[in-house]
């Protein structure tokens, strides 16, 4: 009997579609990657920070793959580039600043012979302020210093065959066969061309090489995004989670059910993927440790939504989130202010000291207990009121793995679409280390990151 009410919900679901659709890869490998932050601006302690990331292709097949970097205000692109993997290939590379000018830009640098198009010689590729300057003004200012922190993007376009397959492939040698192949102008033949397979994943790592704080992480991972090739050349900002070769459909499993939800757009599938109801992580402020903690908040999609529209409803674009504290004995520490994420990628400072040096940053200014942890609610406004929500279209299904029960009918997924981190950063002063027979004090810093943990709710639409 068991057999046949599985087989029947099978059946259902099927019915609707094929189950795959845009989901968070749980082993972090996927089609495309969100890096949440990359900074070169100088920390809390007057030190600079540098961004080292890197894009990995575990699979046997060459990609092409395009990547996107994005200012953290309002996601605006300020370098995009295509880069061919060959198979097993891992792509590295380096942002600094673009020179000691502490009003320059940002570079991207790196010692890797992967095709990259354009080329990213010795000196690198520059950030660029196209996208928000001239009659692209967004009214979040116009200089360089923009580009100076955000986000990072990946999206695999093709899996490569053929001949092209064998020009971006690295030889004995450790060099591709031939990147000018796949370089503008671009002949590469269409029947090179197939669909994305996956496999892509990344790391990303803030280094405070003064200071001796390093702060890594994996990227997170979106897979099944597209079962056709998109690919395009570097100048066209197509590919992007609005293309109409990204599935409009969600696949989530959350609080025992399996939702596969259908979207009227592609970015709402990819959305969808990301939201969350609730985010929570902990927080270090101890005096003699010096520690400092920062939160990163990045909303991916953001760019996607008017300021005012579900679910980015807050007052100018600005997000009010309400947060509340606990001490390490459970006491609830009340913030005078909700914190407003007005960023595409906002830091949230536990204390007037920004880890980061953000400029991206709301800062908690009133005293609090030392350390504990902090929930954020995003499906309410500042006022303890209900976020409008993403709503599917009624042709979605919920599948209850318990009962095997499947409802067609529209969902609301509550909360916000967001990937981040936490930071925390400890200073040992009384450090000692001796040369010969000197003791002498020596510098004891030390930074590490920890994932968000979050909650999900989805409810049939009423």
């Amino acid at each position: 009997m068991k057999t046949k009410i599985l087989a029947a919900t099978l059946a259902t679901v099927a019915s609707v579609g094929p189950a795959s659709g845009v989901e968070l890869a749980a082993d972090g490998v996927g089609q495309g990657l969100i890096y949440p932050y990359y900074t070169v601006r100088k920390g809390s302690d007057g030190n600079a920070w540098n961004t080292y990331l890197s894009v990995v292709n575990t699979s046997a097949d060459a990609k092409a793959v395009r990547v996107h970097v994005r200012e953290g205000r309002n996601g605006r692109s300020v370098l995009d580039f295509n880069l061919y993997l060959s198979p097993n290939d891992a792509w590295v590379a380096a942002m600094v600043p673009a020179s000691a000018d502490p009003d320059a830009g940002v570079r991207i640098i790196g010692p890797d012979n992967s095709c990259t198009d354009p080329v990213a010689e010795s000196s690198g590729l520059t950030l660029a302020t196209t996208a928000f300057s001239g009659p692209f003004d967004d009214g979040y200012g116009t200089g360089l210093d923009r580009t100076r922190e955000g986000y990072v993007e990946v999206i695999e376009m093709a899996t490569l065959t053929g001949n092209t397959a064998i020009s971006v492939t690295q030889q004995a040698s450790g060099a591709p066969a031939n990147c000018a192949a796949v370089r503008a102008p671009r002949l590469i033949p269409d029947g090179d061309v197939k669909p994305p397979s996956g496999g892509l994943s990344g790391t990303l790592t803030v280094i405070n090489v003064n200071s001796g704080m390093d702060i890594g992480m994996n990227a997170e991972a979106l897979a099944n995004l597209s079962q056709k090739a998109f690919l395009r050349g570097p100048s066209d900002p197509y590919p992007d989670f609005d293309a109409a070769e990204i599935d409009p459909v969600t696949v989530i499993h959350a609080d025992g059910k399996h939702y596969r939800l259908l979207w009227p757009r592609a970015v709402d599938a990819v959305s969808a993927a990301l939201t969350r109801q609730e985010v929570h992580n902990e927080y270090v402020l101890d005096a003699i440790t010096q520690s400092s903690s920062a939160w990163i908040l990045t909303f991916p999609t953001r760019r996607f939504y008017p300021a005012n529209a579900a679910p980015f409803d807050g007052t100018g674009g600005c997000v009010m989130i309400p947060f509340t504290p606990y001490d390490r004995e459970s006491r609830p520490q009340i913030f005078a202010a909700t914190p407003s994420m007005c960023y595409a990628a906002s830091d949230l400072d536990w204390s007037t000291a920004s880890l980061f040096g953000s400029a991206n940053n709301f800062a908690i200014t009133q005293p609090i207990a030392p350390a504990g942890w902090a929930r954020g609610v995003l499906d309410r406004t500042g006022d303890g009121s209900a976020r409008r929500s993403l709503r599917s279209l009624p042709t979605s299904t919920g599948w209850d793995l318990a009962t095997g029960a499947v409802r067609t009918s529209a969902f609301d997924v509550h909360g916000l679409p967001v990937a981040g981190f936490a930071a925390r950063s400890f200073r040992n002063g009384t450090l000692q280390c001796a040369s010969g027979t000197t003791t002498t004090a020596c510098q004891g810093n030390y930074g590490g990151n920890f994932m968000h943990g979050y909650k999900r709710s989805i409810t049939p639409a009423s």
